[in-house]
């Protein structure tokens, strides 16, 4: 737009055909609050509350490199995959009001997409916690993930809560070497 709001082609910058192929695509969420009719709901098909950290630029359905969630080799269609940064929280919000869940389920881990080129400073480095807050108390707390751990199977009762919350702690320093934290099928069930 030029000095009067009117517009002028000059002054864009459409992005270039090679730079649109490197980036990755986003998914929109299906539903605007977790208050639907159904059994069984997924995470990433529900717009967040609010983000914060790393969180503030999630992948739904994919990692965060663009390709397929995947954790300890395995494959998953549906999750959330989100960066991480060092000695940060990061916190994922949801609004549950109305719905009635009464679980949440799925398996969380890091996401290393070659721990074959790592060092031993990044392996001693890598440190992450994972928990789910229910109405600001936390209900669950995985062990510290190492660059090795294997995922950790989330099965978290959340009957009456209205306030759902994901965290990711990073207590490694600044060696560590995490590609992606994987929330992997994660969802809500009655």
């Amino acid at each position: 737009f030029d000095k009067h709001w009117r517009f002028q082609k000059e002054y864009t910058d459409a992005p270039k055909s090679e730079d649109r192929a490197k980036s990755i695509p986003r998914k929109a969420p299906a539903h605007f609050s977790c208050n639907v009719p159904a059994k069984r709901l997924m995470l990433s098909q529900v717009l967040e509350t609010r983000s914060s950290g790393s969180f503030k630029d999630f992948q739904r359905d994919i990692g965060s490199n663009g390709k397929p969630i995947v954790l300890d080799g395995k494959t998953y269609d549906s999750g959330i995959a989100s960066g991480i940064a060092r000695g940060q929280v990061s916190r994922l919000v949801y609004d549950l009001s109305g719905g009635n869940w009464k679980r949440l389920r799925g398996v969380a881990g890091i996401y290393i997409e070659n721990p074959g080129a790592l060092e031993g400073k990044n392996k001693g480095a890598t440190r992450v916690t994972l928990a789910v807050f229910g109405d600001g108390k936390e209900i669950y707390k995985s062990p510290v993930l190492l660059w090795d751990s294997k995922p950790v199977d989330i099965d978290v009762n959340i009957e009456g809560v209205k306030e759902l919350e994901l965290q990711v702690s990073n207590a490694g320093t600044w060696h560590y070497k995490v590609d992606s934290v994987n929330w992997a099928d994660i969802r809500l069930e009655k």
